[in-house]
Parts: structure tokens; sequence; C-alpha cells
């Protein structure tokens, strides 16, 4: 679960630039960087990404390593 900051910086983000209310929002050393409908595969992303579905505030972490890149998303409880 994203903490309540993360959940509503994603919802406004989400608000703002795609005008969304529903959907992910994708994070990054810190900040938010992309929206999509539905999580993406994550050999898209790099170890790392967060993902938080705006809706529900379930957060997804990218899995995997420098070598291979993301290999999966696992749930997480993400904080900002």
């Amino acid at each position: 679960m994203a903490d309540s900051k993360m959940l509503s910086r994603s919802r406004a983000y989400a608000r703002e630039r795609v005008n969304a209310s529903s959907g992910l929002v994708y994070w990054f050393d810190g900040r938010p960087f992309g929206w999509s409908s539905a999580i993406d595969p994550p050999r898209k992303v790099v170890p790392g990404v967060k993902a938080i579905d705006i809706e529900d505030g379930e957060a997804f972490i990218a899995t995997g390593g420098d070598r291979v890149g993301a290999r999966e998303w696992e749930a997480s409880k993400c904080e900002s």
C-alpha cells in the first residue's frame, strides 16, 4: 500500500497530466514520471520503479538486477 502522501501525489499527477481517475502512476527516484491504464510488463522499466494504483492505493515495485533488468512486480508498502 502506498502512504497517503504518495497516493495523493499520484492522483494529482494522473489528473493533471492525462485527466485520469484510474490507472497507475510510475515513480522513480522520488518523482512521478508516467501513467498507464494497466501495469506495464516489468521489462519496460528498471528495477526500483514503483507503480501506484490510484484507485485503491496498491503499490508495486519492479525487482531484478543491474545485469538482468526488471523481472517482476512485487507488492510493496511504498512511502514517499
